[in-house]
């Protein structure tokens, strides 16, 4: 049976499911024999939950996702080195980790490093799954593989994962490699991007402190000024401050305007630290620049 249409595949998952481990072996074969076939624009993922069967693999796969049971999961472990897209990868590693199996976080990491900009998002998507549930081999895996000498990548999705990772394990990957002199100037640049785009107020007090600890380039320095300015959490809560407002929720407003008030003040901080220099007084133009827009960041 080779099925195409979306209801014939959603039945062939059901029917592997209801067969259980005998499906197996079969799914196996259909991997190993059927020519692939592209059965839906386009791969999607919501919740780590796969959204229709974009292809025939993904489908056999899906089933044996849907199949309990240690035969299934062991040919899921079988089926991850050779994984033939980061798309199935990532459906894989979904689910060995739902059966609380391991091993599948180096390989993940390895495919979401391989891609182009269309899949990009759904690599970082897939780079920030392993770090949330694999923190301390995904912490190495970004000091390790950190675009060094004349590397051309700018390693932005594994340098996203920074994001997911517990604050202060990112922290320690961070001081790293900005210690690190054969580490690119444009990694470091992206990696102080992707730790500012943290929600934590308390980031920018970490950073400020590795300012102070470890020495940054002047054009280092100044790149983090403006990403600090930046930092989309600013317009993240200054939407859900309205939202809060609007629905009349006064406690989600308070707290929303305490973490971004605090998050405002820590942020001139380190802008000043970054500058070398108070951003509030000084009348250097790129403070004053700086200092305007940081006033321009309220809640209305």
């Amino acid at each position: 049976m080779r099925p195409k249409a979306q209801e014939d595949l959603a039945r062939f998952v059901r029917e592997g499911r209801e067969m259980g481990a005998d499906a197996v072996p079969k799914i196996l074969q259909l991997l190993r024999l059927d020519n692939d076939v592209r059965t839906a624009p386009m791969w999607k993922f919501k919740d780590g939950k796969l959204v229709g069967y974009p292809t025939l693999r993904a489908t056999y796969i899906a089933a044996l996702r849907s199949i309990p049971g240690e035969e299934a999961g062991a040919a899921l472990v079988s089926l991850l080195p050779g994984a033939e897209s980061a798309e199935e990868a990532y459906l894989i590693s979904l689910s060995m980790q739902e059966r609380g199996l391991s091993g599948w976080s180096e390989d993940l990491l390895t495919r979401a490093q391989k891609g182009n900009a269309v899949n990009r998002q759904l690599r970082v998507q897939m780079a920030r799954f392993a770090a949330a549930k694999d923190p301390v081999g995904t912490a190495a895996r970004i000091v390790d593989d950190a675009p060094r000498g004349a590397s051309k990548s700018d390693g932005r999705v594994l340098l996203s994962a920074t994001i997911s990772l517990p604050l202060d394990m990112a922290m320690t990957a961070t001081e790293r490699l900005i210690e690190d002199q054969n580490v690119t100037y444009r990694a470091k640049q992206l990696l102080l991007a992707k730790m500012l785009e943290r929600p934590e107020p308390e980031v920018y007090t970490a950073l400020e402190e590795l300012m102070n600890r470890r020495e940054f380039t002047e054009e280092l320095r100044i790149r983090t000024a403006h990403e600090a300015v930046n930092n989309i959490s600013f317009f993240i809560d200054m939407k859900s401050y309205q939202s809060a407002v609007a629905a009349k929720d006064t406690a989600k407003a308070d707290e929303i305007r305490r973490r971004f008030n605090l998050r405002l003040r820590h942020a001139k901080r380190l802008v000043s630290t970054a500058l070398r220099l108070d951003v509030e007084t000084s009348t250097d133009k790129r403070a004053q620049s700086l200092n305007r827009r940081l006033q321009a960041l309220k809640l209305d």
